[in-house]
């Protein structure tokens, strides 16, 4: 979870993104 949150924080928010994101 802590790891999608940072995500989230580097695409503005864009849940396309986060969720393919490995971060």
């Amino acid at each position: 979870e802590d790891c999608i949150l940072m995500v989230l924080a580097s695409h503005s928010f864009d849940p396309e993104d986060y969720i393919y994101e490995p971060y």
